[in-house]
């Protein structure tokens, strides 16, 4: 029987890397639904909680549910936080090749999370991961990097670049989700390289480049869209980071776990929702209940999360985007020691998917026993009372009063759309419950003004 495998975890935090914890999976063949437990270095424990609050979520804790305390931690599987660090998707394909392994078996995760863990978004990484990730691409042979233009064009240069580097510096490839991606970084030069072959002092920006992983029209249709309604998003008035760029079936995403500030890079930390609720799974099937009820506890504003929160259902609903799992929304963890809802993210129309992609996250509330579900038509009043329950000084009709101002913006949303180019086959296949929804918001205006006389 293979022995435990003992790592370490280290946190970004102050300008450098720190060890914070100790991790041992005590049945790495099984992958991550083998038992695990943790300690964190009492060294780390001194340094972000020395009064011993147990309070600490933020950027210095591995996860806003394990604050640094000096109790060994034991977890039936890994710790729900190491899934968002293990590659899906593509990535995990990929990689699986590289290694010769079966991407499907449980024995895959361990040197997965190996390979991919040590440059991943976020703000922590395995130490060991990292330690190999730059043996590899110190033996690399060097490359200049590839203008912006070069990537665009993903002619051969960029092509053979991807097959050459990306399975060196694993971590710049070892993303989550169904499309093909690369953790980019900007040199000083102006050139575009894999993250962890760009040293901090000579990184200017992040980026992860997005392309289509086959030639169909609706797969075109839908990359395309992811930018401009991120601007649709921004114009509905959601939590956004800097614009998208689209060109030549590549996307262009800035990213926002990564600050370069004075010269120095500051990684802010970043946990899916899914783990933030203390759930190591993948796809589940989860209630919106569940996860504004992290919000409430973990954000340091719970009435404006939980209003962002709600705000994105809406959209999601009235612009098409069914694909609302728990690892497409994540708590961002910032420098002050504050959480928060991240920038919205794969925000596209999924509705124009042929394969039927279908939510994933629903409102417990719209389910009635033995009645019939309107999660895809949600009662927004009976959503504001559950959504606003428990959070000091909110209530429910603060939130009726924000969903109802944006009836109007609602309702413009498909003019909107083609005035920025969204094509109308975008617009008739995915917005076409826009109106219904703006309705629906209208009507909770007249319901709150009519409840308040």
């Amino acid at each position: 029987m293979p022995k435990p495998k003992e790592l370490t975890l280290q946190i970004h935090a102050g300008g450098r890397w720190n060890d914070a914890a100790q991790l041992t999976l005590n049945h790495p063949e099984a992958g991550w639904r083998g038992a695990s437990k943790l300690a964190y270095d009492d060294a780390w424990v001194f340094e972000a909680d020395p009064d011993f609050t147990d309070r600490v979520h933020g950027w210095q804790a591995l996860s806003v549910r394990l604050p640094p305390s000096l109790r060994l931690s034991s977890f039936e599987s890994w710790p729900p936080f190491l899934l968002d660090l293990l590659p899906q998707g593509h990535a995990r394909k990929v990689l699986a090749e590289v290694l010769g392994l079966h991407q499907d078996a449980a024995a895959c995760d361990t040197p997965l999370l190996l390979r991919a863990a040590g440059d991943p978004i976020g703000n922590i990484r395995i130490k060991q991961a990292w330690d190999a990730e730059r043996k590899r691409v110190k033996a690399a042979e060097a490359h200049p990097g590839l203008t912006l233009e070069e990537i665009f064009e993903r002619g051969d240069t960029f092509n053979e670049f991807a097959r050459d580097f990306a399975a060196v510096a694993s971590g710049s490839s070892g993303v989550q989700g169904a499309w093909p991606k690369l953790l980019m970084t900007r040199n000083a030069a102006g050139h575009w390289l894999p993250d962890p072959m760009v040293p901090d002092d000579q990184a200017t920006d992040h980026a992860i480049i997005k392309w289509m992983g086959d030639k169909d029209e609706v797969t075109r249709l839908i990359l395309a869209a992811e930018a401009p309604y991120l601007e649709l998003a921004r114009i509905f008035g959601l939590r956004c980071a800097r614009p998208l760029e689209h060109r030549n079936g590549t996307l262009f995403i800035p990213r926002f776990d990564r600050e370069v500030v004075s010269g120095r890079v500051v990684r802010l930390g970043q946990e899916s929702i899914v783990s933030a609720a203390g759930i190591a799974a993948f796809g589940h099937q989860a209630s919106h209940e569940e996860y504004l009820a992290v919000l409430k506890t973990c954000c340091d504003d719970p009435a404006a999360e939980v209003t962002e929160y709600v705000l994105r259902d809406v959209l999601n609903l009235a612009l098409g985007n069914p694909d609302n799992h728990g690892r497409n929304t994540a708590l961002q963890k910032r420098a002050d020691g504050t959480v928060r809802l991240a920038p919205l993210y794969d925000f596209c129309p999924m509705r124009l998917d042929p394969s039927g992609v279908a939510r994933s996250t629903t409102w417990k509330c719209m389910r009635p026993f033995n009645g019939a579900r309107r999660d895809l038509n949600p009662d927004w009043e009976e959503v504001c009372r559950v959504a606003a329950d428990g959070v000091p000084g909110f209530v429910a009709a603060d939130l009726m009063e924000v969903l109802a101002s944006k009836a109007d913006c609602l309702h413009r949303m498909p003019e909107r759309a083609r005035k920025i180019g969204i094509p109308d086959r975008v617009i008739a296949g995915a917005m076409g419950f826009c109106g219904q929804h703006a309705e629906a918001l209208e009507a909770l205006g007249r319901r709150r003004h009519h409840a308040t006389r």
